[in-house]
Parts: C-alpha cells; sequence; structure tokens
C-alpha cells in the first residue's frame, strides 16, 4: 500500500539561549506565544492501515467509540455518561483493571481566531478560548505524573505505585470529520527520553485567576510540568489519520509506570498543511488513569 506523506512544519523546544524558556503560563496567553525550533518534517497518513499502531508499540492507536453523548458542554456532561462510557472501552482495549476520570477539555476555536482576538492582550492574561496547541509536547512530565497519581488516589498512591498504571488520553472529532489541523503523534520509539525537556507552569488557583470555559484543573499541586522536545529530524517518526470521524478516536499514551517493553509517552501537537480544508476542527479530549491490579512495573 502506497503511503500518503504530507509537508508541514513542527514547532519544538526552543532553548532560552536562542530566545526560548523553561517556564509557561497554563491557559494564558503567552502560552501561544512562546517561540519554538520550527522544522520542517514529514508526517505520513496510517488511514487503511490503523492496525499496525498500537498503544504499547507507538504509543498511539486508533479506537471505535460507542457513546450516546454527542457533544461534552458542561461539567455534569463529562462526569457522566460520557467518561463512563469512555472508559469502559479503554479498559476492554488495554486489559486494566481500573480507569478513573483525570481531566477534559473541549477544544471549538480556530488557532488564528483566538490569535488574532488576543493579539493585544497582556501575556498574562487568561486565553478567550482553549484551541488547538501547535507545539510538540507531552503533557506531564514523569515527576508530575506521579503528582497526578498522589492527588487522584491519595489514600492509595503508594500502593498503586508498585503495580503498572499508566496516564492516557482519548482525543476525539466533535460534530464533524476532522479534514484540518489534524492531531500529530510521533512513534515512541523514535523519541529518547534525553530529548525531553521540562517546562514549569503554575495552575491558576480558584478564585484568583480565570480561565476559559473548558479547562479542568485537577492536581492538588500549585504546579504542573510538562515535556517540550528537542528536534530531532532524522529519528522522530511522525503520523496522523486522515478524516477521522466523531465515531472514531485517538487513544495514546502520556506515561506508563512499566519499565520496560512499553511505550512510555507519546509527544504529540496539532499541525497545518496544504491539504486542511473545510470547516474549523472541533474535539474533545478524555484524560484518565489507567491501573492494572494484576501487574507489576516489571
Amino acid at each position: 500500500m502506497q503511503q500518503h506523506v504530507v509537508n508541514t512544519t513542527l514547532n519544538y523546544y526552543l532553548s532560552p539561549a536562542q530566545g526560548g524558556t523553561t517556564i509557561y503560563q497554563p491557559g494564558a496567553v503567552s502560552d501561544k506565544r512562546r517561540p519554538h525550533d520550527v522544522q520542517k518534517v514529514h508526517v505520513t497518513d496510517i488511514r487503511g492501515r490503523e492496525d499496525e499502531f498500537k498503544l504499547d508499540k507507538q504509543g498511539f492507536q486508533i479506537i471505535q467509540l460507542a457513546t450516546s453523548v454527542q457533544d461534552v458542554e458542561k461539567d455534569a456532561d463529562w462526569k457522566g455518561e460520557y467518561f463512563e462510557d469512555i472508559m469502559e472501552q479503554v479498559k476492554k482495549i488495554t486489559g486494566a483493571s481500573r480507569a478513573k476520570s483525570v481531566s477534559h477539555m473541549a477544544r471549538r476555536k480556530d488557532f488564528n481566531q483566538v490569535m488574532a482576538a488576543e493579539k493585544d492582550m497582556d501575556d498574562n492574561q487568561a486565553v478567550t478560548a482553549p484551541t488547538y496547541n501547535r507545539a510538540v509536547h507531552v503533557d506531564q512530565s514523569y515527576d508530575h505524573a506521579r503528582n497526578i497519581l498522589s492527588a487522584q488516589f491519595p489514600d492509595e498512591a503508594e500502593k498503586i505505585a508498585q503495580k503498572r498504571w499508566a496516564l492516557v488520553n482519548v482525543w476525539r472529532p466533535l460534530v464533524n470529520t476532522v479534514t484540518r489541523d489534524n492531531l500529530a503523534l510521533c512513534d515512541a520509539r523514535s523519541v529518547d527520553d534525553s530529548e525531553l525537556v521540562p517546562l514549569k507552569g503554575d495552575i491558576p488557583q480558584p478564585g484568583k485567576s480565570s480561565r476559559p470555559n473548558g479547562w479542568n484543573w485537577t492536581s492538588k499541586s500549585k504546579s504542573i510540568e510538562l515535556w517540550a522536545v528537542n528536534a530531532n529530524a532524522e529519528a522522530h517518526r511522525w503520523y496522523y489519520c486522515s478524516k477521522l470521524t466523531p465515531q472514531e478516536g485517538i487513544l495514546f499514551k502520556q506515561f506508563d509506570s512499566k519499565r520496560t517493553g512499553v511505550a512510555k509517552r507519546t509527544p504529540h501537537t496539532a499541525f497545518v498543511c496544504d491539504e486542511d480544508e473545510g470547516p474549523t476542527r472541533q474535539s474533545v479530549e478524555a484524560r484518565m488513569l489507567l491501573v492494572w491490579d494484576n501487574q507489576t512495573n516489571d
């Protein structure tokens, strides 16, 4: 089967010596204004050979999603049937014993429109709406993954840490088939831990900062740490799945405690290319913590 490949540029980490930064403000205008190391890359379409890509191998896989919840707006929607539907399906796919919702976000606004609306705003102001993240990243570092475990299971974290546990995302289109601003994912095997760079940020505290609808902060710590990624054009292998429908989703790895034999984290980013067309991409993502009671970290 002939592979379909698109050419694009991706925004990698830019060191402070070159004008970059090691800190950021989650949900603030400055987050989308950070300078990047812009690199030309090829992104390969996996449509038609989705079965070749697995969560524990490359770090992501395409899944079919069955839920009667077509849209997700209010907190009650997230915490009700939608998350229950998604978690049950993810447990079946992964073999995990337990799943617990961690955070969620809906992205409905065009990136360029959001940037235009915020062009005269101060860096530390809250963004006007969530939109696509066009910087290569992993949602949290290994250290912050452990903070999330402690926050989600305060009475059981130490016990769970002796078992295999993981943080995963389910990314799903809303309303329309995705024909623009696709999600690119990097084969976890092609990225070395030495290429991951921690970015630290302060989490907005209740009553002290405003954030737009769609943000859901669940960690009890006052700071967050994610991974940015250094460019490595010769090694990194990038993929996407064209024309994803609302009945499909991408399940991808954010952290896995298992020490060997599985993908541990998946760098990802939204990207633009010459083939983009159609309406604004709308998507929802649900992050959950999985526990395998019958597996160890070895």
